[in-house]
């Protein structure tokens, strides 16, 4: 039977669905013997929401230890078993496909093809070249010359698309016997030489094929380049060497070979040629292209010329660090290269004698190799050697490896299992062990919790800890919220004694302060309700931090005064200089609440604070139904008193006697009077702190002195030298804007003719 709707809502297991379990028109109100209102709830069987119920249930089951172990047991088999397939179809897969790469023909035959595909282009686009100048109206009556010099137009549009028709193309070119000279590159650059040695590069508009801007002039000497004179030597098409040089836009030379062929006067073949046009190409592509096809086989490929020099090669460099030479394939930076090269020689004496062939050797490193020869021969000049070295080893190595790794990850997935096994543990043990943490820190006082609850940790954190965890979280909310009451340190002194609190004092010396609000009453007055307890927070919450952080317990508050003590429950050294710190503290902290409150409180807020030591009773006093720990004796009052005093003279912060002994080389205090305070027969000396020693003026250090001294004559009942220096005090103070009035008050009261009746300030 339940007494409310709210209830109700708590006893089910989602308070947002207690609707859906139970709606309002099924709750019948009955009064019980007693009178009061209850409620009865139909049974869950006869309930529409019964189902969502049993499915909820079912849900915390499995999320228990019982249904836990079921799940994670259950997942580690299955997990297995699939890791072990995966495994499996991966080790065949990758296996199959490296010994299929290999056996397919250690890609030579491949380059092979891609070499002589790429190298027949070149000769047809020459001969179409070749035809389109014969029969263009651009080079009309055999007026080459002419033509070339003028820069026709049509001609660089036909030949910039020679250029871009292949990706390995660097440029196309021609020229003539006079050395007029033309050449279009991939990087919309053109050369033009209306003379011999007198050649300009620009850019120009693919679109218009006009010069956009001038890049250099160069002395470049076209009848001079080797293509050129192959073209006249021999008459025929064919192919240059292979040689270093800078392509449009470069910074660095690469390796290139021309492709030309001789251009002859169409009326009169048999004459020596007039002109030479040609193709560059640019041999780093074909590097590129060695780089991917070897990247995933344990292969390699390089090119060689029948000098031994390097072409191409799918690793390492092809030229020298400054590109200014070709590299010998014996002096290559990587061990394959040089030392399949040496092997090659080795074989066959020379590269002029290499043919397709197979070799195996031994590296300088003693692993087996094998080197699958190939050559390219055009017919027009090109004779390279395709060398592709098998790392025969490092085939078997990845069957070994392959075996290896099967083996790895089936300890892998046992390694994983007991590593599920270890979580599904700390599932249960950390859990437990932090509520065991948690239950010796309350034991030892401390209701902080250190453990940091993290979204992670609850998700895997069983529901039965889940529960215990948050008793354990609400009992330290109670413990914490009952310190809010009685001071800490004698709410964990109770719980070190195990024993039930009781009634007693005990004599100890101890540092009071007495603090409150400077004319209350007028501000209390403009402010509402909401407005008054929201700025009394804020100052309760602003001077109790301050009475804290040094040390200091919080005995009360009274109205808006805030009542505080140093050295109790717990003994705190130096617990004088404690309180002269808290006090100034709070000085500065009033500040910081005048700016915050400046839109609630039209006057600024002062405060008044009195401190002194003296011995003292605390301890637990009241009754047995009520107790409060406190402190009780003359010191009480007389802290009490030295705050209303600052009313008389002005002042913020007054100290007895005794605490000024105390905290006298720190802070710079000044003597106000010799005051009898109401209820204490017995005279003292008061002062007031100003603040520290570090942040004194020496201006203010010299008024403090004058004001010992006056002290001092005071005592020595010499009221004319008293009178003398309060003078002293106003001229000399009144300039720098101190606070004067103590000494007014003294020059006004033992102004009269029988001073000694007023030696002694009776505070009423």
């Amino acid at each position: 039977m339940l007494t409310n709707l709210a209830d109700l809502r708590r006893e089910s297991f989602l308070s947002d669905t207690a609707d859906a379990l139970c709606s309002p028109a099924d709750i019948t109100p009955i009064t019980d013997e007693h009178g009061r209102l209850r409620y009865s709830i139909p049974s869950p069987t006869n309930n529409p929401g019964f189902n969502n119920k049993t499915q909820f249930r079912f849900l915390r089951y499995l999320w228990s230890i019982q249904g836990l172990m079921i799940v994670l047991f259950s997942s580690c088999i299955f997990l297995t078993g699939v890791l072990l397939w995966v495994i499996g179809f991966l080790t065949l897969r990758s296996v199959i496909s490296q010994m299929s790469s290999v056996a397919n023909g250690y890609l030579g035959a491949n380059v092979e093809t891609f070499t002589t595909s790429l190298m027949q282009m070149g000769p047809s686009n020459l001969k179409e070249a070749i035809d389109y100048i014969n029969w263009s109206e651009t080079f009309q009556n055999n007026n080459i010359v002419s033509n070339m010099s003028n820069e026709p137009l049509e001609a660089r549009r036909y030949f910039y698309g020679i250029a871009h028709s292949q990706p390995s193309y660097g440029s196309t070119f021609w020229g003539n016997d006079e050395g007029v000279f033309q050449s279009v590159m991939v990087n919309d650059a053109y050369t033009i030489c209306p003379r011999a040695a007198e050649c300009y590069n620009y850019y120009f508009d693919n679109v218009t094929m006009m010069n956009t801007s001038l890049i250099s002039r160069t002395t470049y000497n076209s009848t001079a380049r080797p293509w050129y004179m192959r073209s006249k030597e021999t008459n025929k098409m064919g192919w240059t060497d292979v040689y270093l040089t800078l392509f449009g836009g470069q910074t660095v030379n690469a390796l290139a070979v021309t492709l030309s062929a001789p251009l002859l006067d169409k009326s009169n073949p048999s004459k020596p040629i007039i002109g030479s046009i040609g193709i560059t190409y640019d041999l780093t592509r074909m590097s590129t292209f060695l780089s991917k096809n070897t990247e995933t086989t344990p292969t390699e490929i390089f090119i060689i010329d029948e000098n031994g020099l390097i072409v191409a090669t799918s690793i390492g460099e092809v030229q020298s660090e400054d590109g200014t030479k070709r590299i010998l394939a014996t002096s290559h930076s990587t061990a394959v290269v040089r030392d399949a090269a040496q092997a090659i020689l080795g074989r066959f004496g020379g590269y002029n004698n290499v043919v397709a062939s197979e070799i195996h050797y031994l590296d300088s490193n003693r692993q087996d190799r094998n080197i699958n020869i190939v050559i390219f021969d055009d017919g027009l000049g090109v004779h390279w050697i395709i060398a592709t070295v098998v790392f025969h080893q490092q085939l078997l190595n990845y069957v070994n490896i392959m075996t290896l790794v099967s083996g790895l990850c089936s300890i892998f997935t046992v390694i994983l299992t007991v590593f599920i096994s270890i979580l599904f543990g700390l599932c249960i043990t950390r859990p437990i062990q932090k509520v065991s943490d948690d239950m010796r820190l309350i034991a030892k006082g401390s209701f902080d919790s250190k453990h940091t609850s993290r979204m992670l940790e609850q998700l895997f954190t069983l529901k039965e800890f889940r529960d215990m965890a948050d008793s354990m979280s609400q009992m330290r909310m109670g413990l914490r919220n009952f310190e809010k009451y009685v001071p800490g340190d004698v709410v964990r002194e109770m719980l070190s004694r195990n024993a039930g609190v009781q009634l007693g004092v005990q004599p100890r010396r101890l540092t009071i302060m007495f603090l409150d609000i400077a004319n209350f009453t007028g501000i209390s007055e403009v402010l509402n309700s909401l407005q008054l307890v929201k700025l009394m927070s804020l100052f309760f919450t602003e001077m109790s931090q301050a009475v804290m952080a040094s040390g200091g317990t919080v005995d009360k508050f009274i109205g808006d005064c805030v009542m505080a003590f140093w050295n109790a429950p717990m003994e705190v050294e130096g617990h004088e200089v404690r309180g002269i710190e808290a006090g100034l503290e709070m000085m500065k902290r009033i500040k910081y609440m005048n700016q915050e409150a400046s839109h609630v409180v039209l006057k600024t807020l002062g405060i008044r604070i009195g401190v002194h030591t003296s011995d003292c009773l605390i301890g637990n006093v009241g009754s047995p139904a009520r107790i409060n720990y406190t402190c009780l004796g003359d010191g009480v009052n007389l802290a009490s008193r030295l705050e209303g005093v600052n009313k008389r003279f002005g002042t913020v912060f007054c100290i007895g006697d005794v605490t000024y002994e105390a905290v006298k080389t720190m802070f710079t205090c000044r003597w106000l009077d010799y005051v009898s305070v109401k209820g204490k027969e017995d005279a003292l000396n008061i002062y007031e702190v100003l603040c520290t020693k570090d942040e004194s003026s020496e201006e203010l250090l010299k008024w403090c002195e004058i004001h010992d001294e006056l002290c001092v004559k005071l005592h020595e009942l010499d009221f004319v030298g008293v009178v003398s220096l309060c003078k002293n005090i106003i001229n000399y103070g009144g300039p720098l804007g101190f606070n004067n009035k103590p000494a007014e008050l003294l020059m006004e009261r033992l102004s009269v003719e029988n001073p000694t009746k007023n030696l002694i300030l009776v505070e009423k």
